[in-house]
């Protein structure tokens, strides 16, 4: 299972130099950089959803519905930003669920 993000990973990479290579746009591998940037931070982030089960699977979901949304830019070179932000949404959820209910991260965040 650990294998899948690392080929999604390594398929992107290489689907950004190729599209570099082909077309010379600095301004578009920039933003494509800063997407898949944003996109390893969420999923980088993924364990601390694992308090609250059914939103960590969602965030699982999310995550692939976001590269979804990077390849979709890559190929089509048209930005949607609802489905690369499907990640932030449910970090965003498990924000506001763990300060009116609680979770183990509160000394993290109100010291």
């Amino acid at each position: 299972m650990k294998l899948l993000p690392f080929l999604l990973i390594l398929a992107t990479t290489v689907l950004l130099i190729v599209r570099y290579r082909i077309e010379r746009d600095i301004k578009f591998l920039l933003s494509s950089l800063a997407i898949f940037a944003f996109l390893i931070a969420c999923a980088a982030l993924t364990p601390m959803l694992r308090p609250i089960l059914p939103l960590f699977y969602a965030h699982g979901v999310a995550l692939f519905i976001g590269w979804g949304g990077l390849l979709y830019f890559l190929l089509r070179k048209r930005f949607v930003i609802w489905l690369t932000a499907a990640p932030l949404a449910t970090l965003g959820l498990f924000l506001i669920l763990s300060i009116v209910e609680g979770s183990r991260y509160e000394e993290v965040w109100f010291g």
